[in-house]
C-alpha cells in the first residue's frame, strides 16, 4: 500500500516537471520567433493622399487618414483611446479581374 502511493507521487511529480520544461520550451521559443520577427520586419511604407496603393489581392487609392474618438460604425472607445480611421476608394479587386479573365476563355 505504501509502495503504491509512493510510486503515485513520483508519477505526478515526473508529470508536472516533463510539464514545466515543455513549457519553459514553448515560452523561449515564443519570445526569441518575436525577437526575430521584430529584426526582420520590413519596413512600413509611407503613402500620400490620392496615390495608388497595390496590396495583392486589392489596388486601392488612399483618401484620407485621421484619428477618431469613435469608430465608422458608431463603437465608442474607452476614455483616452483613439482609433485610426482610413477613407480609402477600390479601385480594383485583382482575384475578380483574374478570375472573370479565366471564365472568358
Amino acid at each position: 500500500m505504501k509502495q503504491s502511493v509512493i510510486k503515485k507521487t513520483n508519477k505526478a511529480l515526473r508529470t508536472r516537471i516533463v510539464a514545466g520544461i515543455g513549457g519553459l520550451l514553448a515560452g523561449a521559443l515564443s519570445l526569441g520567433l518575436s525577437i526575430y520577427e521584430t529584426r526582420t520586419d520590413p519596413e512600413v511604407k509611407r503613402v500620400t493622399a490620392g496615390a495608388a496603393v497595390d496590396s495583392g489581392q486589392w489596388k486601392v487609392t488612399l483618401n484620407s487618414a485621421r484619428l477618431a474618438a469613435q469608430t465608422p460604425d458608431g463603437l465608442r472607445l474607452s476614455d483616452g483611446k483613439k482609433a485610426l480611421t482610413v477613407d480609402l476608394t477600390e479601385e480594383v479587386n485583382q482575384t475578380l479581374r483574374i478570375m472573370s479573365r479565366g471564365l472568358s476563355m
